[in-house]
């Protein structure tokens, strides 16, 4: 049975955004400044500079963030912003630290840089390392009225096409698409423990009034391997497994968030093009990452990767099992 205690956020810690003067943070800086608001939670602007700042670095920052502290107000009368300009150490690792002025933040925001439809997200190597070493979510914000890069669509669509909805509830009808709903879509995997993504994904739902959708990828292991071509009932076996998996992974979530619809899917094909060609038009896209230690350092998983480099929306990268 999963644990839905655990993994449950504990009062509103701050939303962090970080700035590099580029129109990617201003995005990320007024995206945050908005989930603050969701959140009512306080925002902490952070301009991070190097140990040893060039001349004028230091006020270029402080200007900087009083332009972001002023945008962030006029959008958000009484919304609570605090800055900060972290240094001596490296630009990552001092965003990574996510703190607030108060604590531990709740959200970190980076803006992501776009190259254009074939060369999908420039995502910048301070962005990836923060999404894979931070101990909290991390979101990637896209500038506004950038190019939005797909995937290829007939790898998108992968063996099967659109793929099997197990349940729906709400406004969360059949016919029900983040692209025309703007809501939020999570990547599980049910062989996994994803506690702490699923605690992000409803709780981002039940905040914004939207549906959920969650889709889990798949494909037939390689120990079938002829048996599965001679035997078609072997796929509708191994969709039906899995759809009651993911089933019943959601099912102490739903009973926790009553009031948020949920759209599930099991979709065999490619995880990462599946999640970005199901994402079109959401608000946002959440994905985890194993949070455990590994023997080069934290990094992200191939999917996440992949996702962040191609999603044209708001990406959470969710830190799990620790």
């Amino acid at each position: 049975m999963t644990d839905t205690r655990s993994a449950t956020r504990s009062g509103p810690h701050a939303v962090v955004a970080g700035l590099d003067g580029s129109p990617e943070s201003a995005a990320a800086a007024a995206w945050a400044a908005d989930e603050a608001a969701l959140r009512n939670a306080p925002l902490h602007l952070v301009h991070a500079l190097e140990e040893r700042p060039a001349p004028g670095a230091t006020e270029h920052a402080q200007r900087l963030l009083r332009v972001a502290v002023a945008r962030a107000q006029r959008a958000h009368p009484g919304l609570t912003v605090a800055t900060g300009t972290p240094t001596g150490r490296s630009i990552a690792a001092a965003l990574a630290s996510g703190t607030g002025p108060d604590g531990p933040a709740g959200l970190l925001v980076l803006g992501s840089r776009g190259r254009g439809a074939l060369a999908g997200f420039l995502a910048g190597s301070v962005g990836l390392a923060v999404a894979g070493a931070a101990r909290c979510p991390v979101v990637l914000v896209r500038r506004r009225g950038g190019s939005h890069p797909q995937p290829d669509a007939a790898a998108a669509a992968g063996p099967g096409g659109a793929g099997t909805p197990v349940e729906q509830g709400g406004t969360g009808a059949p016919g029900r698409t983040p692209a025309a709903s703007g809501d939020v879509v999570v990547g599980v995997d049910v062989f996994e423990p994803c506690g702490d993504l699923l605690a992000f994904a409803f709780e981002e739902a039940a905040v914004r009034g939207c549906a959920l959708h969650a889709l889990h990828c798949w494909s037939l292991p390689a120990a079938y391997g002829y048996a599965a071509a001679v035997d078609p009932d072997i796929r509708t076996q191994v969709a039906r497994q899995v759809s009651g998996s993911l089933t019943d992974l959601l099912l102490p979530w739903r009973r926790k968030h009553p009031s948020v619809p949920v759209v599930a899917r099991t979709v065999p094909g490619p995880a990462a093009a599946e999640l970005v060609r199901a994402a079109e038009g959401a608000a946002m896209l959440v994905v985890g990452r194993r949070a455990a230690r590994l023997p080069f350092g934290p990094r992200l998983g191939h999917v996440a990767h992949a996702v962040i480099h191609h999603a044209a929306l708001p990406v959470a990268v969710v830190p799990h099992g620790e």
